[in-house]
């Protein structure tokens, strides 16, 4: 696992300015195949739903003049304006699935209208694969089409408008209208409803752990309860825990490694999968960089070991930003209690950076623990933290509140005696105004 300074230089580069979007001028038109199980009430309605321009080159420019998206919403033109040789323009074409049948890409045929049709060379991408199946009624996906003035084109057009045509273009530019038409045909669901959710791929556990044992993800989100807080247990599946990933207590719902060969995304069904996945793409795109060798990866399609995470570096790509946190993960919010008595460790040192900043009300730390190691808590908020009486060393400032005038409780097991004793402290172990109190007895789970 990558540690907090590495996190941070290589999410600076990931945050980077989003590419700038207009719009475009396009026509639809669609194919359907419905199987002998589709309903009499099913309807199918996949649609254009948007049209940006992502990128241009040289002096391409869309022509707003005859850019619209038809009154059937499945049918539209792209109109761009080119001036010289190597002039391109890509556009994003969003599809909306609004109907109840499930859809797929099956192909796109762009067809230019006008005079000079050898001079632009058109190309389809459809690799971000968000058409490759478009849930009934939620689906979304996108693809691109990219217009490009012929590089090997060695004089300006002429045609009936003749030297006007000519000065036009190098000055003004001339725009060239083209007709696309993606076709699409029904898709079997993938959970065998119409709900667009892959059991198989989106059931993600309360737990992820490694076969080293190490805590990997806790899906707060789908588990957490106030009213019992976050409690880890022993074991899960047969393997101990023994350890925790810098990002154990925080939310990230992407893994990559370091030469972004591999994506992982956690995602709860079609939807959120793709949307991520067309956000990482956009993000690892800007200036240049190519996303063709990326395999995107659902997280039960690699085995769980120590490298799986241990070589990956966690973001959170927030939806509804379409942007990365700005702390590359996000910290869970505040925590009732966080429960590890029954975790096997004997020293923090192994959870690394996992409780950095945390927020939580109430921390009862592992019955096994004989060291908290320096630092543990660091810019931490809170309330009541209770220490087993197997503990022998304390670190300087292994409780280190956010708020230095916080005033927060400490709970020993040791009476006051035994702690003065047997515990070697660091004369800064901790920060804030702690009361404390010893011969505490931890109430049973």
């Amino acid at each position: 696992m990558k540690t907090i300074k590495s996190k941070n230089i290589i999410i600076a580069v990931l945050c980077g300015f989003m590419v700038l979007m207009g719009v475009g001028y396009a026509m639809l038109s669609q194919t359907l195949t419905i199987n002998s199980t589709a309903g009499i009430s099913s309807t199918w309605d996949i649609e254009i739903t948007n049209i940006n321009v992502i990128n241009t080159k040289g002096y391409a420019e869309n022509d707003e003049q005859g850019t619209s998206i038809a009154a059937d919403k499945v049918n539209a033109n792209l109109s761009a304006k080119f001036q010289a040789p190597g002039d391109s323009i890509t556009y994003e074409i969003e599809v909306s699935n609004l109907g109840t049948i499930a859809g797929k890409i099956q192909n796109i045929v762009v067809n230019q209208v006008g005079e000079n049709q050898d001079i632009i060379i058109v190309s389809t991408d459809t690799s971000n694969g968000t058409l490759d199946y478009l849930a009934p009624a939620i689906g979304k996906g996108t693809f691109n089409v990219t217009l490009t003035f012929n590089e090997n084109v060695t004089e300006l057009p002429t045609s009936s408008t003749g030297k006007y045509q000519v000065k036009k273009m190098a000055n003004e530019g001339v725009s060239y209208n083209f007709i696309v038409q993606p076709s699409f045909v029904q898709a079997s669901s993938q959970s065998g409803t119409n709900s667009g959710i892959d059991s198989e791929h989106y059931v993600e556990p309360e737990f992820t752990v490694l076969s080293n044992g190490t805590l990997v993800k806790y899906n707060y989100d789908e588990y957490y309860d106030e009213s019992k807080g976050i409690v880890i247990p022993e074991s899960v599946n047969g393997i101990k825990i023994n350890r925790f990933s810098n990002n154990a207590l925080r939310k990230f719902n992407v893994a990559f490694n370091d030469d972004f060969s591999t994506v992982i995304i956690f995602a709860k069904n079609d939807i959120e999968y793709n949307e991520i996945k067309k956000g990482i793409i956009e993000i690892l795109s800007q200036d240049g960089g190519t996303t063709e060798n990326i395999e995107f990866k659902y997280p039960n399609e690699l085995e769980l070991t120590d490298e799986f995470f241990g070589t990956y570096t966690n973001i959170y790509y927030d939806l509804e930003k379409k942007e990365v946190a700005s702390d590359a993960t996000l910290p869970f919010e505040n925590i009732s209690l966080l429960d590890l008595r029954n975790v096997n460790i004997t020293e923090t040192s192994v959870v690394t950076s996992a409780f950095y900043n945390l927020n939580a009300y109430e921390i009862i730390l592992p019955k096994t623990l004989v060291e908290i190691a320096t630092t543990t808590f660091y810019n931490c908020n809170i309330h009541i933290i209770t220490i087993p009486s197997s503990i022998i060393k304390i670190g300087h400032n292994a409780i280190f509140q956010a708020d230095e005038k916080a005033e927060f409780i400490i709970n020993f097991e040791k009476s006051q005696e035994e702690f003065e004793k047997t515990v070697e402290v660091s004369p800064t172990w901790y920060n804030g105004k702690p009361t404390f109190n010893f011969n505490y007895i931890i109430p049973n789970n």
